[in-house]
């Protein structure tokens, strides 16, 4: 399908001397891993002659349960001026990075001029 693209990445963030973060953690706080492994996805089709563009990013760590996705539409009503509405989701245990922004999902709208 002409003008799709689509890319994906892992990784690991790993913490430097966890046992000594464990032995200073607080009473309550929740246990972070030593490894934490990271799923990206970015997907962005173009259309009406590359004016409109869908596009779709998400971001997911398996071995916590947590994930973020942002839904985008962007329209260049000319070369300089562009218009944008978006969606902001989180989710996963509430420990977790993106997990403590559940509930606090958002919309936005954004005008663009470039010159």
């Amino acid at each position: 399908m002409p003008d799709l693209t689509l890319s994906t990445q892992y990784y690991v963030q790993v913490m430097e001397d966890h046992r000594e973060y464990l032995s200073t953690r607080a009473p309550g706080m929740p246990e972070r891993p030593a490894a934490r492994h990271v799923l990206t996805v970015r997907l962005t089709q173009l259309f009406l002659h590359q004016t409109l563009r869908l596009g779709l990013f998400a971001l997911a760590s398996p071995n916590e349960g947590d994930y973020y996705v942002n839904p985008e539409v962007r329209y260049n009503i000319t070369d300089a001026l562009s218009g944008t509405f978006g969606v902001n989701l989180f989710g996963g245990p509430r420990r977790t990075e993106f997990g403590q922004f559940k509930g606090n999902a958002n919309l936005y709208v954004v005008t663009r001029y470039a010159f």
